[in-house]
C-alpha cells in the first residue's frame, strides 16, 4: 500500500550532532503572508538547528477512514509514513506555519496530523491511558488572518 509523501528538504550541511526542528508548511498560496513571516524565522533557527521543511500543499496525503484504520489496525502502514512520522517523534521542535481559514486550519494540516498520528511511534498506551512519544517540548505556530478586524469587533473570533 502506498501513500504519496510530501516534499521534504534537509539543510545537508548542517553538523549531524545539531538539533533537529520539523517545519511544517500548511501555507497554500504562493504570496502567503503565513509563509512569508515564518521564512526568516526558520532562516534564523537554521543556526541553532538542523532543519528538515515538510510542505504539505499538493502531498494528496488521504483522510484517514474505516479503510486505514483496518489497515492499522492490522500493523499496515506504509513505511514512507511511519520513517517520517519517527522524524516527528524524534524532533526537538517543531514549527507550524498554517493560515486562519474558514475559522480553522487547513484541511491538509489536520490530516497531515491524522495521518502522522502513529500508535507506537507518536502515541502509546497501557491499560489506563494513551501518552505522547514525541521528544519534542516545545512548538511554535505561526498563523495569519485575512481583513482587517480589531481585537474586540463582534467579527474578531480568533483570539
Amino acid at each position: 500500500m502506498f501513500y504519496p509523501v510530501p516534499e521534504t528538504s534537509t539543510d545537508s550541511h548542517q553538523d549531524i550532532n545539531m538539533a533537529r526542528l520539523i517545519f511544517i508548511d500548511a501555507t497554500m498560496r504562493e504570496g502567503s503572508r503565513t509563509r512569508r513571516i515564518a521564512r526568516p524565522i526558520i532562516d534564523e533557527l537554521g543556526k541553532r538547528y538542523e532543519i528538515e521543511t515538510i510542505r504539505l500543499d499538493g502531498a494528496g496525503y488521504p483522510a484517514v477512514d474505516s479503510r486505514i484504520l483496518h489497515d492499522r489496525d492490522n500493523g499496515i502502514v506504509t513505511e514512507e509514513y511511519a520513517d517520517m512520522a519517527r522524524r516527528i517523534a524524534a524532533a526537538d521542535r517543531i514549527v507550524i506555519a498554517a493560515p486562519f481559514w474558514d475559522m480553522s486550519f487547513p484541511s491538509e494540516l489536520k490530516v497531515f496530523i491524522e495521518n502522522m498520528s502513529l500508535f507506537h511511534i507518536t502515541f502509546d498506551s497501557d491499560d489506563t491511558r494513551c501518552y505522547g512519544l514525541c521528544k519534542c517540548e516545545k512548538l511554535l505556530y505561526i498563523t495569519t488572518r485575512g481583513m482587517n478586524i480589531r481585537t474586540g469587533d463582534p467579527l474578531e473570533q480568533a483570539t
